[in-house]
């Protein structure tokens, strides 16, 4: 899969409270390609379905849960 970098100019500290920013300096969902808004909606459901309902047992450092979790994420492509 190829990867497209784009660089914009960040905004240092607060200065974006001070400046008015360039419409083309403002980032937003809208600039997201689709290959980009799929693979936030995989990452998503992936969260809500496999990570959230074993969060404590995440939390309390289960033996071989996070191995688990890294290789079904690989599986949906993560």
């Amino acid at each position: 899969m190829a990867t497209a970098t784009l660089t914009k100019p960040a905004a240092k500290g607060g200065s974006f409270l001070l400046e008015t920013p360039q419409p083309s300096d403002v980032f937003t969902p809208a600039d997201l390609t689709d290959d980009q808004k799929l693979i936030g909606q995989t990452a998503e459901e992936f969260v809500v379905q496999e990570v959230l309902p074993v969060v404590k047992e995440l939390e309390n450092k289960k033996p071989g849960l996070m191995p688990e979790l890294v290789k079904k994420g690989g599986e949906v492509g993560m």
